[in-house]
């Protein structure tokens, strides 16, 4: 008697602490459910909300670039037909490149450069 008590009192033990289990897993299976679905109200709202920062700029991802180096050097001339020579030790030249590439609709790419060149210490010496 004591035995089947036992077993009887065993058995009703495990299968409470399954239905336990069970109850815990279907908690937090709920918990994660909800995270997705608020997750899925979120994506949807920021996807609106591109979705008009698009209209407004009527898709226009308009990208620019610079590109600005400066050069020094040491320049030394000859003039072939009278033999004179000429040196300039300070040029510094100057270049900016304003770079601008858009693509408005699908097949359609434009893109753009201004360039600017600039002496700095260039000079005609006169004698």
């Amino acid at each position: 008697m004591i035995k089947n008590l036992t077993l009887f009192s065993s058995l009703a033990l495990i299968s409470t602490s399954a239905f336990s289990a069970d109850a815990d897993m279907q908690a937090q299976m709920d918990a994660l459910n909800a995270k997705i679905e608020k997750m899925e109200k979120i994506n949807a709202y920021q996807n609106k909300q591109i979705s008009k920062v698009n209209q407004q700029s009527a898709n226009d991802n308009i990208k620019f670039n610079v590109d600005f180096r400066n050069a020094a050097d040491v320049l030394d001339y000859k003039d072939n037909d009278t033999g004179e020579t000429a040196s300039n030790s300070s040029l510094l030249t100057s270049r900016l490149y304003l770079d601008m590439g858009a693509s408005p609709m699908e097949g359609l790419i434009f893109k753009g450069r201004l360039a600017v060149y600039a002496m700095w210490g260039a000079h005609l010496n006169y004698t």
